[in-house]
Order: C-alpha cells, then structure tokens, then sequence
C-alpha cells in the first residue's frame, strides 16, 4: 500500500491521539462516516479492518485495500470543517480510537510531527478523491458563465470535483443526469445542476448555496470580536493569516470566491523563493490555506465585502450579502481586478470565450483550436504557454514593440522560442463576434486584431480570448464620502490604497495622540492595506507574501495596551 496518502502512526503518535480521544468496538458493516455527511471525527484503526468507498453505496473503493491497525481515515475535509467526500464502512470488526474533529484539529495545530503525518496523508487523498470522480458533480456548459462561476468556486476552495459539458461528454452528462432523474432539458431551462452523493441536487445555485451545501466558509458568530480580520485571501492575506495564526492571535479571512486570488490562476510561478521547478498558483494558495488553519485561522466565504465602519474601539466588514465580521484590527488584501478591453460587446461573450484567467477551467474551451492572448507583461506569458500545450496555437496580442519591456527576460525567451505561439507586437484587439449559435447563450466565435503600425486588420477564429492588460483595485467599497455612511481610506489618483508615509501628513489622516502610520497602515489606525491593493507595492507574489507577513508585528503593536505615560 503506497504510503504517501495512507501512511500508518507510530506509537508515541497513538498515545498523544489517545489522551484527547476515545475506544470504541465496531462491527462489520458499520459505517463510520458517509459521504454528504455534515462532518465527522478522526478515526484510527486499533484492531480490524475498515474499507474507504468514494459512494454512499460502498461500490466504489477508494484505498487500494482495506486499512488494518496503525491506519487513519480523513482527508483534507475533516481540517477545513468541509462536509463528507467519501464513505467509510467497517470491513473486518474490531476496536478504533475516535477522536473529535476539533480536539483533532487543536492537536494538529500543537503537534508538529502528527501535523507533517497527517497533512501529506490527507493533501494526497484529496488528490485521489478528485481523481476518483467523486465529490460534487457539476453539469453545464462551459460557455455557461453560472456553470464557470459555480466550477470556479469549487476549484479555488479546492474542493474535489467533475465539471460535465453535455456538448464534450454527452454520454457521461446524460448519465449522472439520468441517475438523478434530470435531463439535458433541464439545463436549457434552468442553467447548471449540481449533484453530490445520492440525495443532494442543487439547480444553478448561488455560491453562497453552493458553499452551505459543502459546509464551507460559515460566518463567526455575530456577537463575536476577532483580534484580526483579513479581507481578501490573495497570497498577502494568506500570510498575514498564517502569520496572524500561528502567534496567537484569533484571526478571520474572508474572501469573495475562495483562496488564491489572482495568483490561483497561475499555471506555474516559476521565480519564487524555494522552488526551482516552480509551483502552481492552486498549489501555493492550498499550502498557504492548510498552514493557517492548522494555525486556528477561520475563513469566511463566498462574501464580499461592501462597507468598513467603525465598532467600538474596533472595526466591523459588512458583506454585501447581509451580516458582518467584527475585529479589532483589519488589514486589507483586497488585491485588483483585471482590466477589460475597450470593446461595447466584451461583456456578453465574458465567461462565454472571453477569460482572465487560463487554467484548467477555461483551456477545454480551445482544445484543437487557436487560443488568442493579450496582454504583453508576465501574466500573459505565462498564460501562453500554458495553453500552447492545449491548444493547436496561441497567438499572443502585444500591444508596444517589444515583449521584453514588460516580462520577465526568462519568460520572454520560452514564448518567442515556442513553436506553437505566435507572437504580433504592435496589435490590438478591437472588435469580438459570435459563434452564430441558435440555441443557448452565443459564445465567442472570433476577434479582430489590427496591426497599429501597418494599419492593417485580420479577422482570426477562436473560441478563446485571454485577456491580460492591467489591473485595477479592489476599492470601489473604500472610496471617501460613501452614501452608506461607511468609513473612506485615503487612495492614490489610481485608487490604490496609501499607507505608511504617503498618509502621514496629509489632513485626512486622523490619529491619536500624535501617533503616525506604521509602514502598511492606512489613513485609518488600526487598518492595514498589503499586496497588489496597496499604493507602490511591486505586484508580485513574492511582495505579497512578505507584506502580510511584516504587517502583523505592526498588527501587534496596534493590539497592545498603550504604555503608561511618565
């Protein structure tokens, strides 16, 4: 049996587990836990054999054999709190320790040779689970933007799994349709449906269903204060909840999707510190996410953001979806949005062929065609070599002369050395049409590029536009004079957030007793802005990472009693 997802504990392990858990004597046919439960403890087997199935029916195995003494059941769900993705049934009677999910989960967060156990255990079985087809089961059209948005949620909260287009995979569509008494007239008449296990069907639901169902993101209690409130679960907002965490402080990250931000678009980062071959973006944020609840961290999601006002001698962040999470101190990593194009019909083809991101979400849309690219900075780059290993081609759009200007030289020389990218400096897209469909919502069909320096314009087909251009911040919400009677921080011409010396002196800045802004602080004390969202910040996951990471020693200070005056 591999040992990598089902590795067996040692003894000093099982006495630790022992001190916070309980015996219990089981029988066969026993089910210890079932997928679509609400949640479930920590098992480990004393003495028998219990067998782990990917369905309710016990069908489907998911171990390769039934896992005798010394063995542990769970994988990543039972640390984030998520629902149930799998079904354990006891196969051979005998005695197994169980242990309550948060006494488990307090011990892993203090046991760091138990944690390293468990943690490569439970990220490989997740793997396994979503390789497996299991998990939530998602059917739609991938032109369908309620189906992107729904796949989307799934893939940033790293839950496992299936997105079936019933144009791609007619068979395997129509049959879990078929299985759940639904048809593809269905989908026609009310958008995507989801399935998961035998009992749950959600039609096109919102993300807030969608994450209720699985058991994600629930919101602290109303009454409650937090030391620390993060907005914004980008790589700064990450770390500053790993950080936060990890020193004590009772921490809430909130995030209108899921972990990532934009960063968890990226197919690979190829230039951050520690790993020479690089590493998804899905893949950092996922550590990044399992650290800090290791750490005691809460996430809330899917909730946006909508208003900042004061509560007390603290801080509450209003959701635009109703209720609040309230905190001493709050630091914003709101990050930025990509910009769009200038074109009147953009919208109408966004998450139907036009995309701002390039993962495995968006690629299938183009597989066997040519995928076309704009933008002339890193992300498109990036985003160009990755779909020229799933594309026929990649026809990268940069609007100046030379793409070293704005990407990085060793990714610059991979593009133009590719055989499958295309590279046309010195154009722009100006004008999008349909694919002529008749049934459904008409998804992109082609672009038209214009050579800027030749004047001249060709019409190309694709089914996919990448578009990479720019961002802009995540402040609308933040902006002085709200209508709402929120709280205003003080914004540079662009709207990013000032901090630190660019608010030290200006009228805006209200602070006590004499008191100036710390390096990350913003106009408001006790309100800190790190990551892509901070005025002057360099935009790069490295700076993120370590600005929230520096930012809570400055959290700290805000946090401590003020010294008595002499």
């Amino acid at each position: 049996m591999d040992a990598a997802p089902f590795p067996t504990l040692t003894d000093a392990q099982l006495d630790r587990l022992r001190a916070v858990g309980h015996e219990r004597a089981v029988e066969p046919g026993d089910l210890l836990f079932r997928e679509g439960d609400d949640a479930y403890d920590f098992f480990v087997v004393l003495s028998g054999a219990v067998e782990v199935f990917e369905d309710p029916a016990c069908e489907r195995p998911l171990s390769p054999e039934p896992l005798g003494p010394g063995h542990f059941l769970g994988e990543i769900g039972l640390l984030l709190g998520e629902a149930v993705y799998a079904t354990a049934r006891v196969d051979e009677g005998g005695v197994v320790l169980e242990v309550p999910a948060e006494r488990f989960r307090e011990l892993v967060g203090s046991d760091t040779d138990l944690a390293e156990t468990v943690l490569d255990a439970f990220t490989a079985r997740r793997g396994i689970v979503s390789a497996s087809g299991s998990g939530l089961q998602i059917v739609g059209s991938q032109t369908n933007p309620d189906a992107v948005r729904l796949a989307e949620l799934a893939r940033r909260n790293y839950l496992p799994y299936r997105w079936l287009d019933p144009e791609d995979a007619p068979d395997e569509a129509a049959e879990v349709l078929a299985e759940h008494g639904r048809s593809v007239e269905d989908l026609d008449e009310g958008g995507p449906l989801v399935f998961w296990g035998s009992e749950t069907t959600l039609d096109n639901p919102t993300l807030l269903e969608l994450a209720d169902a699985v058991g994600i993101g629930r919101e602290p209690p109303p009454d409650s204060v937090s030391d620390l409130v993060i907005v914004g679960a980008g790589p700064a907002g990450l770390a500053a909840a790993v950080y936060g965490a990890s020193e004590g402080l009772s921490t809430v990250l909130m995030d209108e999707i899921g972990a990532g931000g934009q960063a968890s678009w990226s197919s690979r980062i190829e230039n951050y510190l520690g790993f020479p071959s690089g590493i998804t973006g899905t893949e950092l944020a996922t550590r990044a996410t399992l650290q800090a609840h290791k750490f005691g961290a809460r996430f809330v999601t899917p909730h946006r953001a909508d208003a900042l006002r004061r509560d007390g001698d603290g801080y509450a962040v209003s959701f635009a979806e109703g209720g609040a999470v309230r905190a001493r101190v709050v630091v914003l990593a709101t990050g930025a949005n990509y910009r769009r194009l200038p074109i009147p019909n953009l919208r109408q083809f966004e998450g139907a062929g036009v995309y701002y991101a390039a993962t495995e979400l968006e690629a299938p849309s183009c597989r066997d065609r040519t995928a076309v690219v704009v933008g002339g900075g890193n992300s498109a780059g990036q985003a160009a070599m990755f779909l020229s290993e799933r594309t026929e081609r990649v026809l990268l759009a940069v609007r100046g002369g030379d793409l070293s200007a704005s990407m990085s030289q060793y990714l610059a020389d991979r593009v133009e050395a590719s055989d499958r990218i295309e590279v046309r400096l010195h154009t722009e897209v100006v004008g999008l049409c349909g694919d002529g469909a008749s049934n459904g919502r008409e998804a992109l069909g082609g672009v038209d590029l214009e050579d800027t320096e030749a004047g001249t314009r060709e019409h190309v087909e694709t089914p996919g536009l990448f578009v990479f251009i720019g961002v802009e911040p995540c402040t609308d919400w933040l902006r002085p004079g709200q209508d709402n009677g929120a709280l205003g921080l003080t914004l540079d011409d662009h709207g990013f957030i000032r901090t630190g010396s660019d608010v030290a002196d200006l009228d805006a800045a209200v602070w006590p007793d004499g008191q100036r802004p710390t390096t990350f602080e913003t106009s408001l004390p006790g309100v800190f802005a790190v990551g892509d969202v901070r005025a002057g910040s360099t935009k790069r996951v490295a700076g993120a990472v370590g600005e929230g990471a520096v930012t809570v020693k400055a959290v700290h200070s805000r946090l401590a009693p003020p010294r008595p005056q002499d």
